[in-house]
């Protein structure tokens, strides 16, 4: 059944004039992503733009430092690398406008498929503002979930045109085909505009063998593109795990993924315009209201009643894709399903707005002022928790330069998320991970592990890490009761073990960093005293050691990694140390050991230069480390 509004009429002017509030609603919703910064593979993303520059012929190597799989949308970021390089404020207006853009042909298509203008652009202005898939708009990475909705969109219009007999009827048959083709390289999910478009023509009564002759073409196109695209997926992939996965599992994943559907068809209402819950977290009684809104979904579809069948269907349709992934990918992720919903809350979108328009239409006289009422609330709900919603992209990206060693831009992230977010993140996690970076750093550490242990008293990490700072402190009387509870709790539990080698370690980096070699000497060697399996631990004491002219003791360090593991720094230094001592000899036999082992190029990546160069600035046994750079490294003999 086809619904127009009189009230709106479909002309240019009135399409200039809804792309204008599209526009003016997205600076208002989005105009802080621009300071949000990176996250998880992004960075890997930029570097691989860099050597795409260089040589084209990476963008088909399997050894980029993100493969996705997913050439068009990684044709789409190297572009825009081309035209601005790699700044990350850019890349999120990208991805921001990119959805805009999603928004607006949302609104068309609902039209096209025959729902008045008014409801459309309702509908597509409620998607802009969707808070359920935040993540999608927030997240670089995220780009291919725009995209894929934009392809999805277009390849529907295509078929609708087809199918009406709109010339040129060919062309309009091979852009389906070629846009689904596309949108699958950009994400999977593409699969659902196919399955909504057999879906279409099975309303429309088309007959069977029509329907095969236009649209079993994709099917057969559709066999290579996943394969091309699953052999351009890195081997640690989601879809990767699903593939691997023993065939008596069937039964435990079938049922993971009828638990994933009710949570992910839960949060298209728990969040759609509001956060009412830590996003990251499964309650049980989500899949009670999945369950509910399943249902929902299905009736009008029984029903056939039109437009919002369609939607309903498209809103159905939308995850499957999703549910391929592993329950367990599902439930560990730091921001939720966010971006998993992206697709499907184009369709949900289109429900609640036909919800609003049949409540306006009910109230009648009153419906308007009611109707605009409630309109401003969603919209207004929607702006702010969208800005808080900035809180979990923040602390994602906080975990993320934690991870890659940038402290001080990690708990700037993690302070901001806790501030803006605290009732939405992870933030227990958020806490350890700040104390964790903190302890670098007493005077940082001491307000955030005080609010940490009001917070949550029963986590040991906190309780530990005041007995870390007290064993590491002036005070001779706490140093030892500290110690000593210390190694009390360490018979009590391993964990207790692990967070405390982890905090020492982490003590002794901070130590470093300020150039205090004794005091950063006990903390490594406090923390071997909890963990000495810990090799990397071992590895940095040993260069400390070197640091610091203790020459025999750093041998010895670097001689216990190598008894263990083939470490090529520990190679490295203990080369270092023997020709800092004047062993010529064993320094070249070390040295040509490590290079003959582990190449000049992974010499260069550990930053040997580097090292050699900080002991001749600090001016500890400069003229050896001259000489040394001399002898391996002759560009350099003039440094």
């Amino acid at each position: 059944m086809t619904v127009r509004n009189p009230s709106i009429q479909t002309t240019s002017r009135t399409w200039l004039a809804y792309i204008a509030l599209v526009a003016l609603l997205t600076v208002l919703c989005f105009s802080g992503v621009a300071d949000l910064g990176i996250d998880t593979h992004d960075a890997d993303t930029f570097r691989d733009h860099e050597r795409i520059a260089q040589d084209f012929s990476f963008f088909f190597s399997p050894d980029k430092d993100q493969p996705t799989g997913r050439p068009t949308i990684e044709l789409v970021k190297y572009l825009a690398y081309l035209a601005w390089g790699n700044d990350p404020g850019i890349f999120h207006l990208l991805v921001v406008f990119f959805h805009a853009l999603a928004s607006l042909l949302l609104a068309r298509t609902a039209h096209h498929l025959g729902a008045s203008l008014g409801l459309s652009m309702l509908g597509g202005l409620l998607f802009l503002v969707n808070v359920a898939h935040f993540q999608a708009v927030y997240w670089i990475s995220a780009l291919d979930y725009p995209v894929a909705l934009i392809c999805s969109l277009g390849a529907v219009t295509c078929y609708v045109d087809y199918d009406r007999g709109a010339a040129p009827a060919r062309l309009r048959l091979y852009a389906f085909h070629a846009i689904l083709v596309l949108g699958v390289l950009a994400h999977p999910s593409v699969v659902a505009a196919w399955l909504f478009c057999l879906y279409w023509a099975w309303r429309q009564s088309t007959d069977l063998k029509e329907i095969a002759r236009r649209l079993l073409p994709f099917a057969a196109l559709l066999l290579p593109t996943a394969l091309l695209a699953l052999h351009l997926s890195p081997r640690s992939a989601s879809t990767w795990s699903l593939v691997d996965m023993p065939i008596t599992e069937s039964v435990t994943v079938l049922l993971g993924m009828l638990r994933m559907l009710l949570w992910l068809v839960s949060r298209l209402l728990t969040t759609a315009h509001w956060l009412p819950l830590p996003v990251y977290k499964f309650q049980t009684w989500e899949l009670i209201l999945g369950a509910v809104v399943l249902a929902g979904l299905v009736y009008p579809i029984w029903k056939k009643r039109d437009p919002q069948a369609h939607w309903a269907m498209w809103t159905l349709l939308s995850f499957p894709p999703f549910l391929l992934l592993t329950e367990t990918t599902i439930l560990g992720l730091p921001a939720g399903p966010s971006r998993y919903v992206y697709q499907a809350s184009a369709g949900s979108a289109m429900l609640l707005a036909w919800i609003v328009d049949a409540l306006r239409l009910r109230l009648g006289k009153m419906g308007g002022p009611v109707g605009a009422v409630v309109l401003l609330a969603v919209l207004g709900s929607s702006f702010f928790y969208l800005q808080k919603a900035e809180a979990v992209s923040r602390y994602t990206s906080g975990r993320f330069h934690l991870t890659r060693g940038d402290v001080s831009t990690g708990t700037a992230q993690l302070r901001r998320a806790i501030k803006d977010g605290a009732d939405i993140i992870d933030l227990e996690d958020a806490y350890v991970r700040l104390v964790m970076a903190d302890i670098r750093n007493p005077d940082a550490l001491d307000p955030d592990l005080r609010r940490a242990r009001e917070l949550f008293p029963d986590n040991m990490l906190f309780v530990i890490a005041s007995l870390v700072l007290d064993s590491l402190g002036p005070d001779p009387q706490r140093r030892h009761e500290a110690q000593s509870r210390l190694a009390e709790l360490k018979l009590q539990d391993t964990g207790n073990t692990y967070w405390t080698a982890q905090l020492y370690d982490n003590a002794g980096a901070g130590f470093y960093d300020r150039e205090k070699w004794d005091r950063a000497i006990e903390a490594y060697r406090s923390a071997l005293q909890y963990d000495s399996a810990r090799i990397d631990t071992r590895v940095r004491l040993g260069w400390v050691l070197v640091m610091t002219d203790r020459f025999a003791q750093a041998i010895a360090e670097c001689e216990t990694v190598l008894q263990q593991v083939p470490h090529s720094a520990a190679h490295f230094n203990l080369g270092l140390a023997h020709m800092l001592r004047g062993d010529s000899g064993d320094s070249r036999a070390a040295y040509a050991a490590a290079m003959e082992r582990h190449g000049r190029d992974e010499a260069e990546r550990l930053g040997v230069l580097h090292r050699l160069q900080r002991l001749v600035t600090l001016d500890i046994r400069a003229a050896e480390a001259r000489g040394m750079m001399n002898t391996y490294w002759p560009e350099n003999a003039g440094f």
